[in-house]
């Protein structure tokens, strides 16, 4: 089932689980891991990267039909091999008969947005994102209701088919709030028994989750990211001028943070830490007194002057080892670590252990056609 055109969902058997993620590592794709509370039993995600589109293509790859968010509560259909019976050729892959897809579209819709959510979510008279409504479109004008009555009779018996037709009536555009609601209560009160053990969520509990999300990212002003599975990756540029790498560097990180937890570390100017900061105010207030006419506390480029102090490179000198630390520890964590700044004698004199994230280097590399950062980029995602 065709998500967008840069994400594929794919429901395959448990018994192909392994044949499957050897096809898409050899594509060079890889496996994501998304953070705890996002993980959603029996999906797994896959990764590639498409140089001449410049996007990440992303595969969902379900051996179980696990519906719903883990904040509006997860609800498992057990329609896997009804799906893959019922399916016929597609230009790519075996799709789907029309009846199945509306069903679980339906029924995924109002479970992920139903009740107060699928209220509080719509965008511009419709429940849905723009793109989940041309879906619904779509696949509402390709049905048969006698089939849909089939399907229901047969393998989901809970949801009898006038409260299925509510539910699919609370998605079109111009529906009742109070419908809404009561379509997406109804809803999850007949299918209560499909959701999973820990799952289930109360009506007043899911719209909370989504408040204090919502906080997080306010506070945090930052969204938990996957991150690749196995380790992460120590990032930094080499040749050319150092302004250039830093550019090229910059959009790598923004290229990467898109998807993945990313991290910035800088070596060649680190932060200061307290104890540099002290010895700075200490040493401005002594150069002071020395030349009083030079002003208090100097600016940070000023700080440079204060450098031939022998304390104070030593201070610098642990304030670069303990970002060099950091950086060791986020990219053991797995996440993709880059570097500015790098020293090439780094690797082998501030650490004495070999490293168990990837180490890679980016060439400042020109392409034919003057694009360089599209080269770096498959650079990058070849060597992770």
């Amino acid at each position: 089932m065709q998500r967008g055109e840069k994400d594929l969902d794919l429901l395959v058997l448990d018994t192909e689980i392994g044949r499957l993620a050897a096809v898409l590592e050899g594509l060079r794709f890889k496996r994501a891991v998304p953070p705890a509370r996002d993980r959603i039993p029996g999906a797994t995600d896959y990764y590639g990267y498409d140089e001449a589109a410049d996007v990440f293509v992303h595969v969902h790859a379900y051996d179980r039909l696990v519906l719903g968010s883990p904040v509006a509560g997860l609800l498992h259909l057990p329609l896997e091999q009804a799906l893959l019976d019922g399916s016929t050729p597609g230009a790519m892959f075996p799709v789907p008969s029309p009846e199945c897809e509306w069903v679980v579209f339906v029924v995924h819709m109002v479970f992920r947005f139903g009740g107060w959510e699928l209220v509080l979510g719509q965008r511009s008279g419709s429940p849905l994102p723009a793109r989940r409504e041309r879906e619904r479109v779509s696949l509402r004008g390709r049905t048969d209701p006698t089939l849909i009555r089939q399907f229901l009779e047969e393998h989901l018996p809970a949801l009898p088919l006038d409260l299925f037709e509510c539910a699919a009536a609370s998605l079109e555009p111009g529906c009742p709030t109070w419908e809404r609601i009561r379509a997406g209560w109804r809803l999850r009160r007949a299918l209560v028994s499909y959701a999973p053990p820990g799952s289930r969520a109360s009506g007043w509990v899911r719209p909370a989750r989504r408040a204090a999300r919502a906080v997080r990212r306010r506070l945090f002003s930052r969204v938990p990211r996957k991150k690749l599975a196995g380790r992460g990756a120590l990032i930094d540029v080499i040749e050319g001028p150092a302004a250039a790498r830093r550019l090229l560097l910059e959009e790598l990180h923004r290229w990467l943070e898109a998807e993945f937890e990313t991290a910035w570390v800088t070596l060649r100017r680190p932060p200061l830490s307290w104890t540099s900061r002290i010895l700075g105010l200490v040493l401005a207030r002594a150069r002071t007194r020395r030349n009083p006419g030079a002003g208090g506390f100097p600016a940070r480029r000023g700080m440079a002057g204060l450098s031939r102090p022998r304390l104070w490179k030593l201070c610098r000198a642990r304030d670069r080892k303990r970002a060099w630390r950091k950086a060791q520890r986020f990219a053991a964590e797995g996440v993709l670590v880059l570097c500015e700044g790098l020293p090439q004698a780094a690797h082998q004199s501030m650490t004495s252990e070999p490293l168990r994230p990837a180490r890679v280097l980016v060439p400042m590399g020109e392409r034919p056609e003057g694009g360089r950062g599209s080269t770096a980029k498959s650079f990058v995602w070849n060597r992770l």
